[in-house]
């Protein structure tokens, strides 16, 4: 196996509607929320006004492995924090976000899995890796505890087409959202590979 291809995270390509990208400083103003991992409520789409600026307040990611597992079924994640924080605007079918977002997770990769490679090597292969903007590994047990974390930010626009409670961007992806009160949730309709809400608030 490619030392590179250790971890693969979801996060970065399924934050925001097709848009937004992951980051690590404040450059995309509004509001600043925790990325939750797993133990996601229910959601259903109900429509709603959705025009007007949000500001991202939060979101869930269902799965409780936000990385590739397939090399190592018996990774064990031990701990994992995220921020999304930005802003989303609707207006004249015309969506605008500028967005950051930053991930890091902490996990255990036993031995049988390190192919009798050193920590050390397991970490710059992280290093190396696209998507991983820095890891740190060291020695647990017969295997190594290592931290990744990824980072960046976006800022874009698309067209946006709303029928429902579903909006659809110019390049043909699909959003279930429902707004109630001054709360809008959404969530990606066409992603196969990710299950997430992402709320946010006027």
């Amino acid at each position: 196996m490619n030392e590179r291809g250790w971890v693969v995270l979801a996060l970065c390509s399924a934050l925001g509607l097709g848009l937004v990208g992951c980051g690590d400083d404040d450059g995309g103003g509004g509001g600043n929320g925790a990325i939750q991992i797993g133990g996601c409520p229910t959601f259903s789409g109900c429509g709603g006004e959705i025009e007007g600026t949000w500001s991202y307040d939060g979101a869930c990611i269902d799965d409780e492995m936000p990385f590739d597992t397939s090399f190592c079924p018996s990774i064990r994640l031990v701990d994992t924090n995220g921020e999304v924080s930005g802003t989303l605007t609707v207006a004249d079918g015309l969506l605008t976000q500028s967005t950051t977002a930053s991930f890091s997770a902490t996990f255990d990769l036993p031995g049988e899995c390190t192919m009798g490679l050193a920590c050390s090597m397991i970490e710059s292969a992280l290093d190396g890796a696209d998507g991983i903007d820095g890891s740190a590994c060291s020695e647990a047990g017969d295997g190594c505890r290592c931290t990744i974390t990824t980072a960046n930010t976006s800022m874009s626009s698309d067209m946006v087409t709303i029928s429902g409670n579903i909006a659809t961007t110019g390049s043909g992806e699909r959003y279930e959202y429902c707004v109630s009160g001054g709360t809008l949730r959404y969530r990606n309709l066409d992603d196969a590979d990710f299950a997430g809400v992402f709320t946010l608030v006027r």
